[in-house]
């Protein structure tokens, strides 16, 4: 395939595993329109989870954008070089010996062989995980032990995880007259993008793993 054809079809997973993730299914990663490529499949899906966190926090919180020329020398570098130098240098384990490593980094370096993103991705839920338990998919109100005093709270996340596009000032001073602080509205709004890019993340895994 050429390459604007593989990125058509990356383009193409990540539109599916975005707008209805719950038919991302193996023929998506199969067959003669497939991405050649089980590195490129993953890539793909893990871009469009960061993307999926990215976009609705940075919509949901009214994030500043670079004027149009910033994008188009983004662009131009990226397709000059691809995201590897964005991206930092790949893991040192993935050129060792396995059979030279501690029992721990073996099994380490074995996981960053088939997917070299997951220490990264531990990170992330460790970063947003409740200080108590695991990491809840769905990111509710109970998982950030916040209460939705009036359910202004509850239909404001409802927005950042379907249409965070739609969210304005009005949304988030609705929020501080009920009571919430800066804090507590920039926690639910991260927690709850993170929630809808992992819930992608792990469908697209999954699918692949079965593929």
């Amino acid at each position: 395939m050429q390459g604007k054809d593989k990125l058509q079809v990356a383009l193409g997973l990540i539109e599916k595993l975005t707008l209805t993730p719950s038919t991302f299914s193996t023929s998506d990663c199969r067959g003669p329109k497939a991405v050649p490529s089980r590195q490129a499949i993953l890539d793909a899906i893990y871009i469009c989870a960061g993307f999926n966190i990215i976009n609705r926090v940075a919509d949901a919180l009214d994030f500043d954008m670079p004027p149009a020329r910033a994008f188009a020398g983004i662009t131009w570098f990226l397709l000059t070089f691809g995201y590897r130098l964005l991206g930092g240098s790949v893991i040192l384990l993935k050129k060792r010996n396995v059979e030279e490593l501690p029992a721990g980094l073996s099994r380490l370096a074995g996981e960053q062989r088939m997917d070299p993103y997951s220490a990264k991705l531990e990170r992330l839920k460790q970063a947003v995980r409740p200080s108590s338990g695991p990491i809840d998919p769905s990111l509710s109100l109970a998982a950030m032990k916040l209460e939705d005093r009036s359910g202004q709270l509850d239909a404001y996340l409802r927005k950042v995880a379907h249409a965070a596009y739609e969210v304005d000032d009005d949304d988030v001073a609705m929020l501080r007259r009920a009571g919430y602080t800066e804090d507590q509205i920039f926690e639910a709004t991260v927690r709850t993008a993170v929630g809808e890019g992992l819930m992608r993340l792990e469908k697209g895994l999954a699918v692949l793993r079965e593929a």
